[in-house]
């Protein structure tokens, strides 16, 4: 992360988030669940899978 500031005005760039930041911010809501629970496991042709285990039971849902 960079910031600077100009004429008391303060600047922070950072970078762009990323498909997959994208990907389990938007689904992770309509889930109940924490963004950061989901894991990824592979990528084909911007099609996103993923998964997350469940507390309750342990079990995989993906």
């Amino acid at each position: 992360m960079l910031g600077a500031c100009f004429l008391g005005v303060s600047v922070v760039a950072v970078e762009p988030f990323s498909d997959q930041q994208i990907c389990m911010a938007g689904i992770a809501p309509m889930m109940g669940r924490d963004p950061k629970s989901f894991k990824f496991d592979n990528v084909e042709e911007k099609v996103y899978h993923l998964h997350d285990i469940r507390a309750n039971g342990r079990t995989r849902w993906g």
